[in-house]
């Protein structure tokens, strides 16, 4: 389990009641991935939830049950940041996506989404609390799956999103200009806080 120190007892909590007799091994950064043992590593799943590490090839090619990430926002917005760039973009929907971890950043087959209606005039701050929670209930409906069953999910047909926000585009976003041009000023004023987005809580992965 890839997951930061803070709320994971839960999740590990969680898990052990699908399956008492399971071995968990709780890991918070790439240091303590790597330090997981090559045996343990054969016979294992890796779950990352509210992770920003990038697991390497290296790794991922020799888990023995595949690995899955829980991303805090849904397929169409991939990448940095997504309750940001949700509200800027001034989407429908929010939520959570689940999916095969590959080493490119949110970009394997999708196997579960939890989505909800964008409520109006929300913030950075709410959005991102919102879309903590939807992942948190998607990770408890596929959590007894991914713990009880060898074999992988199955795939749903979705597609992520075609632009994966980066850090860069964030810090790009949030730095309005001195004169912006017209069409862009009105379309940040639409947004709360004009367009400008505080980071907090595990939901900023990558």
């Amino acid at each position: 389990m890839l997951t930061p120190q803070l709320g994971a007892s839960e999740l590990l909590r969680f898990l052990k009641l699908q399956w008492p007799n399971l071995t968990i091994a709780h890991v918070s950064s790439l240091h303590d991935l790597l330090a997981v043992s090559p045996e343990l590593r054969c016979r294992a799943r890796l779950i990352g939830f509210a992770t920003d590490v990038v697991v390497p090839a290296a790794i991922l090619d020799v888990l023995g049950f595949g690995a899955y990430n829980f991303h805090p926002g849904p397929p169409s917005h991939p990448g940095w940041a997504p309750h940001c760039f949700a509200i800027y973009d001034r989407a429908r929907v929010f939520g959570a996506t689940a999916h095969v971890m590959l080493e490119k950043v949110d970009a394997g087959p999708i196997v579960g989404i939890e989505l909800f209606p964008m409520p109006a005039d929300t913030t950075p701050e709410q959005l991102s609390l919102e879309g903590l929670r939807a992942m948190l209930r998607l990770f408890r409906r596929l959590a007894p799956r991914l713990v009880c069953h060898a074999g992988p999910p199955t795939a749903l047909p979705l597609v992520w999103g075609e632009h994966k926000r980066s850090r860069a585009d964030l810090a790009k976003m949030c730095a309005i200009p001195a004169q912006p041009d017209d069409a862009e000023q009105a379309h940040r004023s639409a947004c709360p806080h004009g367009g400008r987005c505080v980071l907090s809580g595990p939901a900023h992965r990558r």
